[in-house]
């Protein structure tokens, strides 16, 4: 999961070098919105599995333990919150990508 993660942030790194560095070789695909869908969907991906893992190593032994989810007062499925943990570092991603795509 240290690779999965390390893999998504160098899709930053990488989107912040193409943008910086691209124009001066003459690379114009550089400026089109493809290459952030792409760098975002390809970190997403790798951070997805990095959180999937995470999660089936702390906390489904943690929830063997404690037998019940709660989340704010609320009983909650191990479903339900895996997606919607999952749908978070898709947002997360997103957000890092746009920051990294806009310096």
């Amino acid at each position: 999961t240290l690779r999965s993660s390390g893999f998504a942030w160098s899709c930053a790194i990488v989107t912040i070098l193409l943008r910086l560095r691209g124009p001066a070789f003459g690379w114009d695909w550089v400026d089109k919105p493809g290459v952030l869908v792409g760098a975002t969907v390809v970190a997403s991906a790798f951070a997805i599995y990095a959180d999937f893992s995470a999660m089936t190593w702390c906390i489904v032994p943690w929830l063997q333990k404690v037998k019940k989810l709660e989340i704010m007062g609320f009983k909650m499925r191990f479903l339900s919150f895996m997606l919607i943990q999952l749908f978070v570092t898709c947002v997360q991603i997103f957000t890092i990508q746009n920051n990294a795509w806009l310096m």
